[in-house]
């Protein structure tokens, strides 16, 4: 697809945001689509914000999570995209405007996301599970991965209440869960369910065969990947297409009553439109007795 960058959604009035000092704050940023993704930007009262501090983090969603709120923080806010391959930026048009009012006894909220999350994320990419909490006093945050503990595994982390991890595996797939609960029993928590996408590899290789005309051979063609490859088979770079002869039941293909025609160069193509492979062998037919 082409490059380029398109335009922020919406005008009309800053919308108003509220948080209490001591805690979190979330501004939302809904970025254009842009090819490639585009990274994001914050204004702040005026000054410009490419990458995160200490205080303000700028999550993958294109969110904005301000920790440890002050005074100083109120103020007008605006978010911008830009798109690394052509240069473009373009600034919402409208922002945001955040009120910072004393802290109070309250309770704890998770204020991103708001709902379920289904992620489906490469092999060996890195990951930020978001998991953005507001409250005060400070809330206990728990990641667990099936209901176990996630962080001791040791190959995630926590950023905060996020959890991240630098390059994904096939095990991290599976459901995981923020668990957010404060002394008085109250308990919240937001599900992701991770696939992890693996390009097509091969296995086992298919292997040259010999036999007697009249006989039947059997080609094997082991792959693995997710989502599940789907395989199609080639006879002297011509599609085979399953006859009564030819039988192609998943990872195989039979070939019965062998006749000198079904000489030739096999190949086995897997695809699952992260990527292809494929595995070429000979089959030699000698004269039936």
């Amino acid at each position: 697809s082409l490059a380029g960058l398109g335009e922020f959604e919406g005008w009309g009035q800053p919308r108003a945001e509220a948080a209490e000092e001591g805690g979190t704050a979330l501004l939302g940023c809904r970025l254009p689509e842009s090819h490639p993704r585009a990274q994001v930007r914050f204004q702040l009262r005026g000054r410009w914000l490419e990458q995160s501090t200490d205080n303000y983090l700028i999550l993958p969603s294109g969110n904005l999570q301000i920790l440890n709120v002050s005074l100083a923080d109120k103020g007008s806010y605006r978010c911008a995209a830009y798109n690394p391959l052509t240069g473009e930026l373009r600034v919402e048009p409208t922002g945001r405007k955040l009120g910072v009012t004393r802290s109070s006894s309250g309770g704890f909220h998770i204020l991103h996301p708001l709902s379920a999350q289904v992620l489906a994320v490469p092999q060996h990419s890195s990951l930020t599970l978001e998991c953005v909490v507001r409250g005060s006093p400070p809330a206990s945050i728990r990641w667990l991965k099936e209901g176990q503990e996630v962080l001791s595994t040791g190959r995630w982390r926590l950023l905060h209440s996020h959890l991240v991890t630098d390059k994904l595996e096939l095990a991290d797939a599976g459901n995981y869960s923020c668990v957010v609960g404060n002394g008085s029993g109250v308990v919240e928590h937001r599900n992701y369910s991770l696939t992890v996408l693996e390009p097509p590899s091969i296995s086992k290789g298919l292997q040259d065969q010999e036999v007697a005309a009249g006989g039947s051979v059997e080609f094997r063609c082991l792959v693995r990947g997710s989502p599940a490859p789907s395989l199609s088979w080639l006879h002297d770079a011509a599609a085979l297409l399953p006859s009564p002869r030819h039988l192609v039941a998943g990872s195989s293909l039979r070939i019965l009553d062998v006749t000198r025609e079904d000489a030739g160069v096999y190949q086995c193509l897997a695809h699952n439109g992260l990527g292809s492979v494929q595995t070429t062998a000979r089959l030699r037919v000698q004269p039936g007795k």
